[in-house]
């Protein structure tokens, strides 16, 4: 009877979150949809180089640049907001103060994920209207503009690279390289290049940080360059070992959307994990881990198992080594959990479902809980439909 109580549960976790997945937009998409609803414009004059200052849509979330990772579930969305703000106000003296102590102490937060990193990821595009061409442009003008003024700055060229990366893949979309449009690709490579120019020009600065060997990986992806993108992986791997977001990218990179073949994305993995070894390695295999399964949402008609190549115990080794090592992370804590139970490891998923309790990220499961399991033993469909 318990056999197949466990089952039943199973079979719904697993229906609940493979139609969220399929029928849901990315998970960066949603990240930024709620950015978007959160924010509304001062007014509504069209955007112009001299107006566009004034129509800066500031979030409802307040930002709070000590949010809290092991107790809010929106910290990460906190502190990014609080680093839009001052981008929107143009208090480049702040960002450069802020982004250098980053880069000296190698801050991160509960969980391990690097402050510096998440700084990026506040200015990677505009908080509403990310789809739109003029906010988009408003928003290189606001970097350049920055750029400009603090010309020794690493972390402004470097926003802006990320900035002209960003806008190149909203031209190109997320679908794999044969659904791009002749356009897409155009505006694409163009805006890419445009990256790599601004990347080139930081190089020569003194300041060093580990999110341009990122921004330049990102601008390397999908050349059919394999010895070149080994050549630079290389090289951010000798800047900072452990800066974890440079494997999730490079794996990226092997997966058959961009230029590599079924498995070629595990098999760096396992290979990588090993490299770095121990506890480091075990969490860099989580972190992949995580990656490959959002990737997996981002187009695919049929995702089934993203982590059918994926030694689950090494995933689960490397989330408990993560939490031991750096503390507790709610949004790493509901990663894990939509990996258990999306693979099929249900024992695992009540369990972490139970420790999740009311913190769930919208950002993984939607903005309604879509395929969140409650911690009262509830099979997930109950919670989709009570929120």
């Amino acid at each position: 009877m318990r056999r197949a109580c466990t089952l039943w549960i199973l079979a719904l976790l697993l229906l609940t979150v493979t139609v969220a997945c399929q029928n849901s937009p990315s998970l960066g998409e949603v990240a930024r949809q709620l950015r978007a609803e959160q924010s509304k414009p001062v007014e509504s004059a069209p955007v112009t180089p001299n107006a566009e200052q004034k129509l800066a849509a500031a979030p409802i979330i307040k930002g709070d640049l000590n949010a809290n990772e092991a107790t809010d579930v929106e910290a990460f969305l906190k502190y990014e907001a609080a680093i839009g703000d001052l981008l929107r106000q143009e208090k480049f003296d702040e960002l450069d103060q802020i982004a250098d102590s980053l880069l000296s102490t190698k801050a991160r937060f509960s969980g391990g994920v690097w402050k510096i990193h998440s700084f990026h990821a506040a200015l990677f595009s505009p908080w509403s209207d990310y789809d739109k061409d003029a906010a988009r442009i408003a928003h290189l003008e606001r970097l350049k503009r920055w750029t400009r003024l603090k010309p020794d700055s690493i972390s402004a060229r470097v926003a802006l690279a990320w900035g002209y990366i960003s806008y190149g893949l909203m031209a190109r979309g997320s679908g794999y390289a044969n659904a791009v449009t002749e356009e897409g690709w155009k505006l694409y490579g163009e805006r890419r290049e445009m990256a790599r120019a601004t990347l080139q020009q930081a190089s020569t600065l003194k300041a060093k940080s580990p999110e341009w060997f990122l921004a330049m990986l990102a601008v390397s992806k999908g050349e059919d360059q394999p010895k070149e993108l080994q050549n630079l992986l290389e090289k951010s791997i000798s800047f900072e070992p452990l800066y974890y977001s440079f494997y999730r990218d490079y794996a990226t990179n092997l997966l058959p959307k961009w230029s590599g073949n079924e498995g070629d994305a595990e098999k760096f993995a396992e290979g990588i994990s090993n490299r770095i070894g121990g506890t480091e390695g075990d969490i860099i295999y989580f972190e992949i881990a995580w990656e490959l399964n959002h990737q997996s949402c981002l187009c695919d008609d049929n995702p089934g198992n993203p982590l059918a190549r994926m030694y689950w115990p090494k995933v689960v080794k490397g989330h408990r080594a993560m939490e031991q090592k750096y503390g507790l992370s709610l949004t790493k804590l509901n990663q894990f959990t939509f990996m258990a139970a999306r693979s099929g490891h249900a024992d695992v998923a009540q369990e972490a479902f139970a420790r999740i309790g009311d913190n769930w990220d919208k950002g993984i499961w939607g903005e309604k809980g879509c395929g969140y399991r409650g911690s009262r033993g509830q099979p997930a469909i109950s919670r989709r439909q009570s929120i």
